[in-house]
């Protein structure tokens, strides 16, 4: 019982912070977290959030994920752990709408309060060449 009152507890929460903005998540590739005193904010990191913009890019100018994955990584794009991204942690990258500026929370989206790396124009185009890709 108390285990669900603490679950509920935890997803209102994350609810309420989406529903404000704020990420809760783990920060997106291409973003720094920033702090002071209390208050947390999500920033670019510039030469990430380049390559990535670049992604959306090169997808928009007909290249497919594994063109622009090899095109990236020769640039130096690598995840977290200094790794380079495989085709699937590439692809969900350009399908986050957090790219966008918006937050995605169990299938709900909040527009978030950082500041978005694509247009919407391109992430939309972007998602109907990718879609077109898979049929």
């Amino acid at each position: 019982m108390e285990d669900n009152l603490r679950g509920t507890a935890v997803s209102a929460t994350m609810r309420r912070a989406a529903s404000e903005g704020r990420h809760v998540n783990r920060t997106p590739l291409g973003y720094v977290r920033r702090q002071t005193g209390s208050e947390k904010w999500l920033e670019k990191d510039e030469p990430t959030a380049k390559l990535i913009t670049n992604a959306f890019v090169l997808i928009l100018a007909g290249k497919s994920v594994r063109q622009v994955l090899a095109e990236l990584t020769a640039k130096g794009l690598r995840n977290r752990n200094g790794r380079p991204l495989s085709v699937s942690s590439l692809h969900l990258i350009l399908t986050n709408p957090f790219y966008l500026g918006k937050i995605q929370l169990r299938g709900r989206i909040f527009l978030g309060n950082h500041e978005p790396l694509v247009p919407q124009a391109v992430f939309r185009r972007t998602q109907v060449i990718m879609a077109h890709r898979r049929k």
